[in-house]
């Protein structure tokens, strides 16, 4: 799923197996994204995304796994549509996100 964080700063790491970060360009106006840029990690390899980035992750390995930080915590996030590039908004926290109680 295409998504960014929130505008926060994203520290991934592999902890096992291999990933494929995919970096898009979000054009907008009905274009699709477009990947601008891909990164095979491995384990141990550490990634850093920028507070504008969208992006994927993908696997193909069942037993990967990765540990990511964000700075500052979001409570909500952007995905966008991989034919269109629409974009909605959507819920990440436990708490109720967007509540004015």
């Amino acid at each position: 799923r295409l998504h960014d964080h929130g505008g926060s700063t994203a520290v991934m790491k592999v902890l096992e197996g291999e990933i494929v970060d995919e970096h898009f360009a979000t054009p907008g106006r009905g274009l699709p994204p477009y990947v601008v840029q891909s990164n095979a990690l491995k384990k141990n390899e550490v990634s850093l995304l920028a507070p504008d980035v969208v992006h994927k992750t993908t696997s193909s390995d069942q037993g990967c796994c990765t540990l990511s930080i964000y700075a500052p915590p979001y409570d909500s996030c952007s995905c966008f549509c991989p034919k269109t590039g629409e974009e909605s908004s959507v819920c990440v926290s436990s708490s109720d996100c967007g509540s004015t109680k």
